[in-house]
């Protein structure tokens, strides 16, 4: 009855997909503004301040030294309501050593607790969040690796709380035109809440940025990503745009292919940013989507770098 009860509320918290005895869905979803805004097209892009999520190896291919970055979202407005807080960043040494830290924190609608007799006598707010601590190094002039390292906790019921150790692990090779890269997240031990244990969603991801630079001002950066979720034995695949004037304004656009049952549904997305004297406020919203649960997601973010 009890593992009963938990797969429930897991399948509740998770919406109107549930990834096949899987928990903690938030660590595959977009942690920040950018992500969003090109669809979760991020294991090859260039380093931010969240790029301990995106790819940690991109942290030694920095082209800043520092970035820090705070940001808030609403994810599935229409179902769940989750909130979404991430803070992270990253440090740069000698352009040879990144050192990159991040906290998530992933926050569930309160539910009612009853009585055998029906009648409500508290509430319980389910959350989850994830500690990251990552290391990436140049190995060549043009490549380099990164691996992070994260503590987990879910608490999704008063008797139902559980956490796990794992690790992130990628490389990227980088150019002026072209960045191709590789990662697998989310390697670690599975989560028990008592009743019985739930996987991790392991994800493999691969993929490929352009840089299309049309004049001295203005810079189209094109992505492309694929991803494999393990336990579930399912692709998503994405495509984004990201146009850039000046360093000062950037609009986003991407279209995200998944499943409303095995893996996040299919969505578009659009973002905005802007950037000025080192810091940047971007906005990112999910536009349409076949699932109507994740219609109106969106996150906002504030960065700072030098």
């Amino acid at each position: 009855m009890k593992k009963t009860l938990i797969a429930i509320i897991i399948y509740l918290f998770t919406g109107s997909y549930f990834i096949y005895a899987q928990s903690v869905q938030f660590l595959i979803n977009p942690a920040d503004a950018a992500s969003l805004g090109l669809a979760g097209t991020i294991v090859a892009i260039d380093a931010n301040s969240f790029a301990i999520y995106n790819n940690p190896a991109s942290m030694a291919l920095a082209r800043q030294k520092m970035m820090l970055g705070l940001s808030y979202g609403n994810w599935q407005p229409k179902g769940a309501n989750n909130s979404l807080l991430t803070f992270s960043g990253y440090y740069n040494i000698k352009e040879k050593l990144g050192v990159g830290f991040g906290f998530r924190s992933f926050s569930h609608q309160a539910y009612p607790i009853s009585t055998l007799t029906g009648l409500t006598e508290a509430t319980f707010k389910p959350a989850e969040y994830a500690v990251d601590l990552g290391f990436a190094y140049r190995v060549a002039p043009q490549f380099s690796t990164g691996i992070n390292m994260k503590y987990i906790g879910s608490s999704i019921a008063q008797d139902a709380k559980g956490s796990s150790f794992a690790i992130d692990a990628g490389m990227m090779y980088q150019n002026e035109k072209v960045n191709v890269a590789f990662s697998i997240c989310n390697i670690g031990s599975q989560i028990s809440y008592g009743a019985t244990k739930y996987s991790l969603p392991m994800m493999a991801k691969l993929g490929g940025a352009y840089r299309v630079d049309m004049t001295e001002s203005h810079l189209l950066t094109l992505s492309a990503e694929g991803d494999y979720i393990v336990p579930a034995k399912v692709m998503m695949m994405g495509l984004g745009a990201q146009y850039t004037f000046q360093n000062m304004l950037k609009v986003r656009t991407g279209y995200h292919y998944g499943d409303n049952t095995k893996s996040i549904p299919s969505y578009f997305s659009a973002g905005l940013g802007v950037a000025f004297s080192g810091i940047s406020v971007d906005f990112s919203m999910l536009l349409s989507s076949p699932s109507e649960i994740l219609k109106n997601s969106f996150l906002v973010g504030v960065s700072y770098s030098m």
